[in-house]
């Protein structure tokens, strides 16, 4: 079994909350002008929040994979 990357993950929630929030405002989000961070929920999995200008946000999970590649390369960094 193939695992998937980080970026796979993020890459498919961002497609899915974006049609979403097309289907129900009919409004297009300024994806170029959005910022991001990482931050890890109460049970361990990272998520990426994105914040758009216009006060929207989302916050994309990592799958458990690609939580256990994330949290393995912030060990490694202290």
């Amino acid at each position: 079994m193939q695992s998937k990357l980080p970026t796979e993950y993020i890459a498919n929630a961002a497609r899915i909350m974006y049609v979403q929030h097309y289907n129900e405002t009919g409004e297009l989000l300024d994806v170029d002008a959005a910022t991001h961070e990482l931050g890890q929920w109460e049970d361990g999995q990272y998520f990426l929040r994105v914040n758009f200008p216009d006060g929207h946000w989302w916050e994309l999970g990592f799958g458990a994979e690609a939580s256990e590649v994330l949290a393995a390369a912030e060990a490694s960094k202290h």
